[in-house]
C-alpha cells in the first residue's frame, strides 16, 4: 500500500467514533473496518454501493498483560495491561 495511502488510514484509525450498536454490540470499542472508495479515497463510512469499495483494511485492538503472555486481567488499568493494535487489509485475514 503506498505510504500516502498507509498514512490516512491511521489517522481515520486514531479518530475512529463511527461506533454503533450494529458493530460494537458490547461497547468494547476495539475493532473497526476503513473503505477505500472507487475514487482512491478513504473513510469510515460503509459504502452503499459494494462496486464503490476498492479496499478494505480491519483494525483490533487486544490488551494484553505486561509480558504479552495472556489476556490482561483489567484492559484499563495501563499498570498491567500492553495494548497491541493490528491493522490489515481485509482479504489478508
Amino acid at each position: 500500500m503506498p505510504e500516502a495511502d498507509q498514512s490516512r488510514v491511521r489517522e481515520l484509525i486514531e479518530t475512529f467514533d463511527a461506533f454503533d450498536d450494529d458493530n460494537d454490540p458490547h461497547g468494547e470499542r476495539d475493532f473497526g473496518t476503513i473503505y477505500q472508495l472507487g475514487d482512491g479515497r478513504w473513510t469510515t463510512d460503509r459504502p452503499r454501493v459494494r462496486d464503490d469499495e476498492r479496499e478494505r483494511v480491519f483494525w483490533k485492538l487486544d490488551y494484553y498483560d505486561r509480558d504479552l503472555q495472556f489476556g490482561s486481567e483489567d484492559a484499563a488499568n495501563p499498570a498491567i495491561t500492553r495494548r497491541v493494535l493490528t491493522i490489515m487489509l481485509a482479504d489478508e485475514y
